[in-house]
């Protein structure tokens, strides 16, 4: 597995929890 892959996903699913968050304020 690429590790670059998986920072990746780490950034995807920080930037959508941002979202979320925006969403509950």
């Amino acid at each position: 597995m690429n590790s670059l892959a998986g920072i990746d996903m780490g950034r995807i699913l920080l930037d959508l929890s941002n979202e979320v968050i925006k969403q509950l304020d």
